[in-house]
């Protein structure tokens, strides 16, 4: 089950906002995931510790995006472990250990 530990947020222009979240998996090392999204909804992309950017499917089901967004999104994460391992997805960080993300909430850009 992901924990997560710890969520910022930066404010860039014209309403674009990210939270920078640390999350740890069990049995790997803590990861810094980017959401990247507006103040007035739409879109929010997910950058993963490599670079890696893609866009979250139906993000509006966790409301805005927010700290409690964040938390949302991993808790439903954290519901698939175990139980849909076809809806996660790896992503590899070069030689680190990769990082588990839920592949149903992400389309590859």
């Amino acid at each position: 089950m992901p924990n997560v530990k710890r969520i910022s947020r930066n404010n860039g222009m014209a309403g674009q906002l990210a939270y920078v979240a640390t999350v740890e998996y069990p049995n790997e090392p803590d990861s810094v995931v980017t959401f990247v999204g507006s103040s007035y909804g739409g879109p929010v992309v997910m950058v993963t510790p490599n670079g890696t950017q893609t866009f979250v499917t139906d993000p509006e089901r966790f409301g805005r995006l927010s700290p409690r967004w964040v938390r949302l999104f991993f808790g439903d994460c954290a519901n698939m472990i175990g139980h849909h391992s076809d809806d996660l997805v790896t992503v590899h960080r070069g030689q680190d250990k990769p990082l588990t993300v839920c592949g149903r909430h992400a389309q590859e850009l």
